[in-house]
């Protein structure tokens, strides 16, 4: 019989030891993953809970409750599961499912509708009913393919005592970009306590109004890029001086990568390309290699759309019924039945709907997100409706400004 309960410090060890089991890959010394896992354990966001079976923890797993800008119109509460790791021994014995299962009812039970993770493999959560939702491009381009727009004259390195400041300015970006979420203190000190590591800011009549975090990364001892990981800018100039700072660094960084979900970043290269040659289909450069991030989860339909209740579904009017298919989360298989006023949406009980929406659970959960369209899901039967004559007005009401981002490692 499986226990899930919540860890206390004395089981920072034992947690710490199923981690490096489970996820190999991260670098360090026992001593050191214990001391980050100790860290982790003291972040407020978080909770561990471990499954037992007697005495012997035998799986794991963090969640964590922040919020996240979602639809780019303003925060709600959102859930985040992480670190979940299965003794090597007990593979294949559905301990992950059940600790899913247990954390996605942790939130319902919390009040919070909406779910997201980075998944080790999308297929298993995908089969859970997460959506594919942040969509990361790493862009890997020569330096002179970055446009030069002339001036670099308001940027200068920061340093730790800058730290407030970039806080600052990260959660002011947050609230105008779809899917972020505010960060605390905790968050972004680790970027000015790696050696290889740079904070460049860009400040407008003393304010910081942008920061780009880079590492040197060594190919040779005369040969190295950069690697661009965190980019935030809230003017356009701050952006356009970041540009021109990468293309003058020619001489001494031969590449530049940037790992990027921001759109707009392709437009400001003037070569993306990737010089590797290859050609798709005979015409097409190649230019970006692209990988999925967060994946996003609706535990409860009413209470999103609750959460939602100031979120403007861009004016239109209409009574929807949206029937969830949720083979994973039996209280979510349901219909529920919202009336959208001037765009407002209110969740009601009985009556007759305008038209019936029929969707997936992971589908949904990225339409909300903005990581899809209704049109593309109607286009190609993942969104069914009772009467087709509102699949104009429905791609009107999920439209988004942008795609979701997520720059909330967790």
């Amino acid at each position: 019989m499986l226990e899930i309960k919540k860890l206390q410090e004395e089981d920072i060890e034992s947690f710490t030891k199923l981690f490096s089991n489970a996820y190999p890959g991260f670098p360090g010394t026992p001593e050191q993953k214990k001391a980050n896992m100790t860290r982790f354990f003291g972040f407020p966001e978080r909770e561990f809970y471990g499954a037992f079976k007697g005495d012997t923890l035998v799986g794991g797993v963090c969640l964590l409750d922040f919020e996240m800008n979602l639809r780019g119109d303003g925060m709600i509460p959102v859930g985040g599961i992480a670190l979940v790791a299965v003794d090597l021994l007990r593979k294949k014995e559905k301990i992950a499912k059940e600790i899913l299962i247990y954390s996605l009812d942790h939130f319902r039970q919390k009040g919070i509708s909406y779910v997201t993770l980075y998944p080790f493999r999308m297929s298993f959560y995908k089969q859970m009913g997460f959506g594919y939702g942040a969509e990361y491009r790493r862009f890997n381009l020569e330096t002179s393919g970055i446009n030069n727009f002339g001036s670099k004259d308001n940027l200068e390195m920061l340093t730790e005592a800058n730290l407030e400041e970039v806080l600052a300015c990260y959660n002011r970006y947050s609230k105008t970009r779809n899917g972020l979420t505010p960060l605390a203190k905790h968050h972004l000190e680790p970027f000015f306590r790696q050696d290889a590591v740079r904070v460049v800011g860009y400040r407008q009549a003393g304010e910081l109004k942008g920061y780009m975090v880079m590492r040197f990364q060594r190919e040779q001892p005369l040969v190295n890029q950069l690697v661009i990981s965190h980019l935030v800018y809230e003017t356009n100039e701050a952006i356009q001086e970041f540009c021109t700072f990468l293309h003058t660094q020619e001489d001494q960084f031969h590449r530049v990568s940037f790992s990027t979900q921001d759109e707009n970043i392709l437009f400001l290269l003037n070569n993306p390309s990737t010089k590797t040659y290859d050609a798709f289909e005979g015409l097409y450069l190649e230019t970006s290699v692209t990988g999925c991030g967060l994946m996003v989860r609706a535990v409860d339909v009413a209470g999103l759309f609750g959460d939602l209740k100031h979120h403007n579904f861009n004016g239109e009017s209409v009574k929807l019924s949206v029937t969830l298919e949720d083979s994973f989360l039996s209280e979510n298989n349901r219909s529920t039945l919202i009336q959208f006023v001037e765009g407002r949406p209110e969740v009601i009980e009985g009556g007759a709907a305008d038209v019936e929406l029929t969707i997936r659970v992971d589908n949904f959960s990225s339409l909300i997100a903005g990581a899809t369209s209704f049109r593309s899901l109607h286009m190609t039967g993942l969104a069914k409706l009772s009467d087709d004559s509102y699949a104009a007005q429905l791609q009107r009401l999920f439209r988004t400004e942008e795609k979701p981002m997520c720059m909330f490692g967790f």
